[in-house]
């Protein structure tokens, strides 16, 4: 994580034991789709038990949101999960990692989530942060939120398969139209799906559909050569006496090869500092410190319970000490096999559960932290985890442990599909704005956000990045702070009837490390959850659903999609959507980060800046065009409104306030009947005649029929009984940016 990166000042890099790879094929490379060899044709579609709107495999955190997400908006919809328990990483790792946005301002359904989490432990007074040091921190213990997502799912009525796994899709050309899976009650069930979601930990439905991808930073015909380490992270607790049985009867194999690594990571004679390495064995648990609901404590100076996540990264090349490591301990990077070979990846998750059986065993080790008090939590995993999970290759005397773990280990890195919009470092880049924050770049069809910095584990030197992506090892450090994800990136480049929602999104290797956490997941897979349900309403499939549709569902279903939190417009106000549309499109954003300024006035400049951006003239994050000769004698050159006024004059939408001499009065507020003009004439509504019918009593002659023409159109409304308060300014919430996105939605942008 990126606090343990700070930690240590001038870490040394060291020796990598790593061959680069060679010259790897473009972006385009793999964009011809080819039959998967174990797809079956759609004739296998008549042996279907039955049909579902959205199918969505896997239980993960964004697999659960995008459930529930498709089934709110009115989808039929089955979820597979591959285990017992839903969640992924929420629970593998539940001292959320967050941005601050996240963490001030959760949102949508991770912010449910939150929410109904936080109310558990509040009927016994308890307290949910403490982990990362920080107070305001989510650390939750993994069954409460299990419990929780759980709930949230059956009371949405989405059907919940545990235990199942996608064996094979049914094609059509390219199209998705069901799949084959495999549960508790059968080998083989076939079940229809109108779109079909992978929020798989590891993209293990994206080769079943033929779809082109990455694997680390190759792609699926060639794999990379190594891919980001894996943690199995497990729960820890305090006893006063340790049980017998929860005490490692001795040291698991490769103990003494792991055991100088956590000796100069943790250690038992360290101080509280966190300005170097080693660290204490108390500052490791309130690393990951949780609340203990059962018995009533929270996560505090002294947590009741924890996580081990901090030396145990497998493969790893000791990323936290490596300047005090000798060269016979650094261990290789991940292979790009462990996702795509079953063999490979069971191998990988058999030794991180080795790693970390020998940090349980190092913490009562009396060469090692020698306490006797902490050991595997014994009422977080026990009821979940089956024979299915163990690994074949444990030994018979740590089984009691094992059944302990969680049944996944921490996966930080997917099969990623080849989309029709790549996101890379460029498209996630934070940079300083004026209100004094990091932001990302504006995508107008923003579906979804994250927050966090790149932070990639291990595999993360300049050769491990993709060629084509044109990301480099300095955007590693890259810092926190919102950014969107584009609609594009959830659409495969050919591959119909199916979409990615998790970790696989299609984005280059450094964009993925600042979206796989817990809420931005959430956030990825509820926007897809979205698509998926307005592909079925529309029939059609979801590279044709309109993102502008998408962004309306998710802010009407409370989702944030906007980089600005703003304290006037909070989510069930009235203009929430209305704000959040136009702050994520780019058209219009607050006085500042946390403030709208929803019930002001907006000037003549103002308004014709956010008017061309609507309207496209010049469209955000495109070259503003340089005006050498100004029409308005009051918008001189080096205004900064003067490009937006000139589009707007030369495009007949703003005619200026006076003619001898031409003047726009930049600084004017801009009134009720200006803007109603200025919508009418951008959507090029029909006019009655010039003077209006006598709808209105108070408005100008000449606006009467431009406000009949938008108050009929829905853009604004009238202020009572036949009148409009045409000459009142116009606010910008109220009838800025709800008039801007009712026009967007009737000129069909996207």
């Amino acid at each position: 994580m990126n606090r343990r990166h700070k930690l240590i000042a001038g870490t040394v890099l060291g020796l990598w034991l790593y061959a680069p790879a060679g010259k790897l094929p473009s972006v385009n490379a793999q964009t011809n789709v080819s039959t998967p060899p174990h797809s079956l044709s759609i004739d296998d579609l008549a042996r279907a038990e039955r049909s579902y709107d959205v199918v969505v495999a896997g239980g993960s955190a964004g697999g659960a949101a995008a459930a529930l997400q498709a089934r709110r908006m009115g989808s039929s919809v089955a979820l597979f999960a591959e285990t017992n328990a839903l969640g992924g990483q929420l629970l593998t790792v539940p001292s959320i990692d967050e941005g601050w946005m996240s963490r001030g301002v959760p949102s949508g359904i991770y912010g449910e989530l939150v929410d109904r989490v936080n109310k558990v432990y509040a009927t016994k007074g308890m307290s949910i942060g403490g982990c990362y040091w920080d107070s305001a921190a989510h650390c939750y213990e993994p069954h409460i939120v299990n419990q929780q997502l759980t709930a949230m799912l059956r009371e949405a009525n989405v059907e919940i398969f545990p235990r199942a796994t996608v064996k094979n899709v049914i094609l059509e050309g390219n199209t998705v139209l069901g799949v084959e899976f495999t549960d508790l009650s059968s080998p083989s069930r076939i079940f229809g799906s109108k779109v079909l979601v992978d929020a798989t930990e590891y993209g293990d439905v994206i080769p079943r559909t033929g779809a082109a991808h990455f694997v680390g930073n190759g792609t699926g015909n060639a794999p990379g050569t190594c891919v980001q380490s894996i943690t199995y992270a497990v729960p820890t607790k305090y006893y006063e006496v340790v049980p017998p049985w929860l005490r490692l009867p001795h040291a698991p194999p490769n103990y003494d090869t792991y055991k100088p690594e956590f000796q100069a990571t943790v250690s038992a004679y360290a101080g509280n500092s966190l300005a170097s390495y080693p660290i204490s064995f108390l500052n490791h648990n309130i690393y990951r410190a949780m609340p203990d609901f059962a018995r009533g404590l929270s996560a505090r100076v002294t947590p009741p319970k924890s996580s081990i996540n901090w030396a145990n990264d497998y493969l790893d090349s000791y990323t936290y000490v490596k300047g005090k490591m000798p060269p016979q301990y650094f261990h290789l990077a991940l292979d790009g096999r462990f996702l795509t070979d079953e063999a490979t990846r069971a191998y990988g998750i058999s030794e991180a559960k080795l790693k970390t059986l020998a940090f349980l065993y190092y913490i009562q080790d009396a060469q090692g932290l020698n306490d006797q008090h902490w050991a595997i939590a014994d009422d977080e995993f026990g009821d979940v985890t089956t024979a299915d999970d163990l690994s074949l290759s444990i030994p018979g005397e740590f089984k009691t442990i094992e059944s302990l773990m969680p049944p996944f280990p921490y996966v930080r890195e997917s099969r990623r599909i080849q989309a029709v919009t790549m996101l890379t470092a460029d498209g996630i880049r934070r940079t300083l704005t004026s209100d004094g924050f990091w932001r990302g770049p504006v995508w107008t069809t923003a579906i979804a956000f994250g927050d966090y910095g790149t932070d990639i584990h291990n595999c993360n030197w300049q050769e491990t990045l993709e060629p084509w992506s044109g990301d480099k090892a300095g955007d590693l450090d890259m810092p926190q702070g919102p950014f969107q994800v584009p609609f594009g990136s959830f659409i495969p480049v050919k591959v119909d009837g199916f979409l990615a929602a998790e970790k696989n999104l299609g984005y280059s290797r450094l964009a993925s490390s600042a979206l796989r956490q817990q809420a931005s997941v959430m956030s990825t897979g509820q926007a897809a959850g979205a698509i998926g349900a307005l592909a079925v309403r529309h029939n059609v499939q979801p590279r044709a659903v309109s993102p502008l549709e998408v962004q309306m569902a998710l802010v009407n279903s409370g989702a944030r999609i906007s980089m600005y939190a703003h304290d006037d417009v909070p989510y069930g106000s009235t203009y929430w959507s209305d704000v959040q549309i136009v702050g994520a499109r780019g058209i219009m954003v607050g006085s500042s980060y946390s403030h709208f300024s929803a019930a002001d006035s907006i000037t003549r400049r103002e308004a014709a800046v956010s008017l061309s951006r609507m309207l496209g003239y010049i469209p955000v994050g495109v070259p503003v065009p340089v005006i050498t000769n100004p029409t308005f004698a009051d918008v001189k050159v080096g205004d900064w409104g003067l490009p937006y006024v000139e589009a707007l004059a030369a495009h007949g939408i703003s005619l200026g306030c006076s003619d001898k001499p031409r003047k726009f009065c930049p600084d004017d507020k801009m009134s009720r009947e200006q803007l109603a003009a200025s919508l009418a004439r951008g959507a090029a509504l029909p006019l009655g005649p010039p003077g209006g019918t006598g709808m209105f009593s108070d408005v100008d002659d000449g606006f009467q029929h431009y406000v009949e023409a938008v108050v009929r159109a829905g853009f604004m409304d009238p202020c009572g009984a036949g009148r409009f308060c045409g000459a009142s300014p116009a606010l910008r919430a109220a009838d800025f940016a709800h008039g801007v996105v009712r026009t967007l939605s009737l000129i069909g942008v996207r």
